[in-house]
């Protein structure tokens, strides 16, 4: 029982790091300073989606949800980094009507490819411990 429970653990633990990570990175690009301004709210959302991961059944079904979550979460770093950098202003819900007009008005010249790559190679070293665990890590 010890190793299913040290499994799930090894798998959430990645994801509250590179979740973590992936915040750090984006607001330092932003100029915002390495940590918001609620710290403690965004760990504490991400302590749920781990809790969540947490519960789910399949180690295989874990990492897909941990490297789906990631990759939305890149995504949204990426669109609010340059949201930020062309406008002034952050990504918020609202912002999702806009979605048809913003596709039309976009050029490739206004990503952060520095960025992109930070998040591939964090995705990638993601998906390489989770492989890594799932096959590593005996269960008994």
């Amino acid at each position: 029982m010890t190793g299913v429970l040290l499994k799930k653990l090894l798998l959430a633990g990645s994801y509250l790091i590179a979740a973590f990570l992936v915040e750090m990175l984006t607001f330092l690009l932003m100029g915002f300073g390495a940590f918001p301004e609620y710290v403690l709210l965004d760990i504490a959302c991400m302590l749920i989606v781990a809790a969540l991961i947490y519960i789910i059944p399949s180690f295989v079904a874990q990492a897909a949800v941990i490297i789906a979550l990631l990759a939305l979460q890149c995504l949204l770093s990426v669109v609010n980094e340059l949201l930020y950098d062309l406008s002034g202003y952050v990504l918020v819900l609202s912002m999702f009507n806009l979605a048809g007009e913003a596709t039309r008005a976009f050029n490739i010249d206004y990503l952060n490819f520095y960025l992109i790559g930070a998040f591939v190679l964090l995705l990638s070293a993601e998906i390489a411990y989770c492989v890594a665990v799932c096959r590593r890590v005996r269960v008994k």
